[in-house]
């Protein structure tokens, strides 16, 4: 895939060469003391610049972001005087930067013997997955002047016996390496789709890239009929460019052969049947990006609302095929109504059906593409 490089200090300052006249390049080249160095400089600060570029626009992506993984690095140990006897610099010691303050934790034990000046080497482990703790370790200038490594303070000495050396410094030679951002689960983690333990990196990497069943029509389609079909039930979608959307004034007064087109739309007060439902608009903004879902309206689920003189009289009145509804008899002795029975109350309606609606409304809200208007139209309604 192409992309973004990042450019290394000796690229960088080749394409100063090529862009800069010989006759001004070459002679600050050739003496390096005389304004080279502003230009190692600047090529140093814009290599830095385009490798975190790099980093980010390679993390954007499943297939070529990292996964995040400690630095490590070799620190090393020693002290000026011995007359403190032997003592144990224990694992779990916490090394830092003077500059920018980033953690190291100590992976072992290292021993000072009687009269042990050291010096003695320790692998040390990032506390934080980045590759902001891939910090240098010794530099040497063009002039012969050596630059200490980044690690330079004990921030957490763990001695044994307690105490037992408080005099021991560190120091950082190598490079750490191997530190970087964790973007791959960040990625996974904005898709509800956290590691798991011990998670191999490319089973991790596959599963986060495998969507959802939604956005798509059918999608859509197949999610509202794994509700409704179990019930004997059917429910249909009108996107705003369907024929059955209907929202023209004036159409033409007759129908067309094989077509779904009704010749009376948008009728105030319409006189017909509410069933299939007609005058639909969405308004200007919803309109260009919306579809409808219209909903048969339920039997009872858990009806507790009743009517009076309902002349139902049997159990079997009372059961639905999505649940029951209540008998219309308020201050009636449980003992006289069947097991199970539901009890009607004033102002009683059917949470059942409210809550199996709400719920399909936000699995619709779920689904659908951003930017996308969802409409739940209940038929007959």
């Amino acid at each position: 895939m192409p992309g973004i490089v990042a450019y290394t200090q000796a690229e960088l300052l080749d394409i100063f060469g090529r862009i800069l006249p010989i006759g001004y390049w070459q002679p600050i080249v050739d003496r390096e003391g005389d304004g080279y160095e502003l230009f190692q400089a600047i090529a140093q600060v814009l290599s830095l610049t385009s490798a975190q570029v790099e980093r980010y626009w390679r993390g954007g992506f499943l297939t070529l972001a990292p996964e995040g993984s400690f630095a490590t690095v070799e620190v090393v140990f020693s002290r000026p005087d011995a007359g403190l006897g032997a003592v144990t610099v224990l694992a779990g010691t916490v090394v830092t930067t003077s500059n920018g303050g980033r953690d190291f934790i100590t992976n072992a034990n290292v021993v000072f013997g009687i009269g042990d000046l050291g010096p003695h080497t320790v692998l040390a482990t990032a506390l934080y997955p980045d590759e902001e703790f891939n910090v240098p370790g010794e530099r040497t200038s063009a002039f012969g002047e050596l630059f200490p490594g980044s690690i330079d303070i004990i921030k957490a000495l763990l001695e044994e016996p307690p105490y037992g050396d408080p005099t021991i410094v560190v120091k950082q030679i190598l490079d750490a390496t191997g530190g970087a951002a964790p973007y791959l689960e960040q990625l996974g983690a904005d898709r509800g789709l956290p590691r798991l333990p011990g998670e191999l990196v490319e089973v991790y990497r596959w599963r986060v890239q495998q969507l959802p069943d939604v956005v798509t029509p059918n999608a859509i389609r197949r999610l509202i009929a794994g509700l409704f079909t179990p019930f004997g039930f059917t429910a249909s979608i009108i996107e705003q460019n369907d024929i059955l959307y209907q929202t023209c004034y004036d159409g033409p007064s007759t129908g067309f052969p094989f077509s779904n087109y009704d010749p009376n739309l948008f009728c105030y007060d319409d006189p017909r049947s509410p069933i299939p439902f007609r005058n639909r608009w969405l308004d200007e903004i919803d309109v260009r990006g919306a579809f409808i879902v219209i909903v048969p309206n339920l039997p009872a689920v858990s009806d507790v609302g009743f009517v009076y003189d309902d002349p139902s009289t049997v159990p079997g009145d009372f059961v639905t095929a999505t649940g029951a509804r209540a008998y219309s008899a308020y201050d009636m002795p449980l003992g006289v109504l069947p097991a199970g029975s539901l009890l009607g109350g004033y102002d009683g309606g059917d949470a059942g059906k409210a809550a199996f609606y709400k719920g399909l409304l936000d699995q619709l809200e779920q689904a659908k593409a951003a930017g996308v208007f969802v409409v739940i139209e209940l038929e007959g309604a």
